[in-house]
């Protein structure tokens, strides 16, 4: 997928149920972005070499949460209880809130907030354990 000021991005996620507590879940991202050169160009057309590799670097810095989320309906509602790497990161936000439901046979509809950068959206495939 493409996130607007990210570039080419891809999402990891990971669900772990509770079984201490039925309908609770633990979730956690890993969301990994690539600008391209143009984008970072666009961005300062004037960089000099070190700081466009360190621009490039940073550009390139995956970020993570660690989400806690609940049933609701057929979708699981995650919020985001800590993020990691986002300072480090450039033109990254916190995500805020994830949702998770079925799509086909064997595949998730996966939606986030982060504002106030863009929504995200993708179709994931589900992974047997």
């Amino acid at each position: 997928m493409t996130l607007r000021n990210r570039g080419i991005c891809f999402l990891g996620l990971e669900i772990d149920a509770n079984h201490e507590k039925p309908g609770e879940f633990a979730g956690f991202t890993n969301l990994g972005c690539a600008a391209t050169q143009m984008e970072l160009m666009m961005q300062n057309p004037k960089m000099d070499p070190t700081t466009a590799l360190e621009t490039l670097r940073r550009a390139t810095s995956p970020t993570s949460a660690i989400l806690s989320g609940q049933v609701d309906g057929d979708s699981i509602v995650f919020r985001a209880t800590e993020n990691i790497g986002v300072a480090q990161a450039i033109n990254a936000c916190d995500m805020r809130s994830l949702t998770v439901k079925p799509f086909g046979v064997a595949q998730l509809a996966v939606e986030w907030q982060q504002p106030p950068c863009d929504d995200g959206q993708v179709i994931m495939q589900r992974l047997p354990r």
